[in-house]
């Protein structure tokens, strides 16, 4: 929880931050763009809302 809280901070601040990780839930709160990858290449980019708006995207890619 303390490192979502830092990322929150430092998102607030204006800063850019790269973050690699699965945590759905926390990701979309954060982030502003999300891509995806799968064996190194690009499968899917977009923004926070377009990851929102279509849940097969989850089930494609993430496999959660």
């Amino acid at each position: 929880q303390d490192i979502w809280t830092c990322i929150a901070a430092l998102k607030d601040e204006g800063e850019a931050i790269l973050v690699i990780d699965k945590t759905i839930q926390a990701m979309t709160k954060l982030a502003d763009r999300h891509v995806i990858l799968e064996k190194g290449r690009v499968v899917w980019s977009g923004s926070n809302a377009q990851f929102l708006a279509d849940p097969t995207i989850i089930d494609r890619y993430l496999h959660l």
